[in-house]
């Protein structure tokens, strides 16, 4: 496996993809690719994150460029570019209770029993594909 850098990683993510960002409130947040997101102007994303941070910091830069479209999340109370661009129309922003965040993305890592049993194969990575 080849080693990429942040700016060949984000390269790969086109414009209008739907990307989930870890953090709390700008802490723990991948910076380095933030800041490259936004270097390379990546627009019309949407963003899975649980909270849109404060000014300057983890996913606040990209509210800050313009570039997410959409944001499902919990909290946007630290942001006020967040709040301009959801009370503006800029950006489509669902707000969901915490608990109900997390189940969704767990439930979207996983799958079902009987998804698994109808389709055996689905979800394996791409070398493992016959």
């Amino acid at each position: 496996m080849r080693v990429v850098t942040a700016e060949e990683a984000v390269a790969m993510i086109p414009d209008g993809a739907s990307i989930m960002v870890g953090g709390f409130m700008g802490v723990g947040t991948p910076e380095r690719l933030l800041d490259e997101l936004v270097r390379q102007k990546k627009s019309g994303l949407s963003l899975i994150s649980n909270d849109a941070a404060i000014p300057g910091t983890g996913v606040a830069k990209l509210f800050e460029g313009a570039q997410v479209s959409r944001m499902i999340g919990t909290h946007i109370g630290l942001n006020p570019k967040a709040q301009q661009q959801m009370l503006g129309k800029q950006t489509a922003i669902d707000l969901i209770p915490q608990g109900t965040f997390v189940e969704r993305i767990r439930a979207g890592g996983r799958r079902t029993d009987a998804d698994r049993r109808r389709h055996p194969r689905r979800g394996r990575q791409a070398e493992d594909r016959g």
